[in-house]
């Protein structure tokens, strides 16, 4: 992919194409970089796509590590997602209530379409590519009590088998461009109820404890041991 929308600056921080043209950054001199190749990249309107996008030079450009649309987008969508964790007071997952019955939890005194639980709450913390046992999660949300969920990108290859039959609870987030994970940020939530602008699959989620349903707010806890 010799363009993108979004880069590194020299700061580490990730720069959408439109800002990279405004004139703060201008101001600041600011020095762009690919986040597959790290070469740099330069932000323009120019040529065939007439939108703000950031520029390889030919000479510099690496295809194996960034030219396939699979690595710009699992990049990206990794770093835009555990950025806006990290910052977020609220990120909420909501679960179809077929999730009960199917996991062996079921009120029937309760007549509800959906959960809603901010993760936040129950995981504050988040790490990229950080290895975890045997794994290394694209993203993984946890607390202080070793709890955790990883938080998978796909884009064309899905979660491993393997990593399924491990029970670890497992988020995996479709992405078939950075829309779909702009979109998730500018929600602030991951719908598992088959919304088709946002595909979310989930595993190993009968780790949940159905708790306290009528009484608290708190209504999942933990148990991986």
């Amino acid at each position: 992919m010799e363009t993108s929308h979004y880069a590194i600056d020299n700061n580490g921080t990730i720069i959408e194409a439109t800002r990279g043209l405004g004139k703060i950054s201008k101001e600041l001199g600011l020095t762009y970089f690919c986040g597959g190749c790290k070469k740099v990249v330069y932000p323009c309107t120019e040529g065939k796509i007439q939108v703000p996008h950031f520029r390889h030079e030919k000479a510099h450009f690496n295809k194996k590590l960034c030219g396939t649309n699979e690595s710009y987008i699992h990049w990206i969508s990794k770093e835009l997602f555990s950025n806006f964790y990290k910052e977020t007071l609220k990120f909420e997952l909501i679960l179809d209530s077929n999730v009960w019955s199917q996991n062996g939890i079921n009120d029937n005194s309760i007549e509800i379409d959906k959960e809603i639980i901010n993760l936040k709450n129950y995981y504050p913390n988040i790490t990229v590519e950080q290895r975890n046992g045997e794994f290394i999660p694209d993203c993984m949300i946890y607390n202080y009590k070793e709890e955790k969920i990883y938080i998978e990108i796909k884009h064309k290859s899905g979660v491993s088998q393997k990593k399924i039959e491990s029970g670890i609870p497992i988020i995996e987030i479709n992405t078939f461009s950075e829309k779909v994970m702009e979109r998730i940020i500018r929600e602030q939530k991951l719908d598992t109820r088959g919304n088709m602008y946002t595909p979310v699959t989930i595993y190993n989620f009968d780790k949940f404890i159905y708790s306290n349903r009528l009484e608290s707010k708190n209504l999942f806890t933990m148990n991986l041991t």
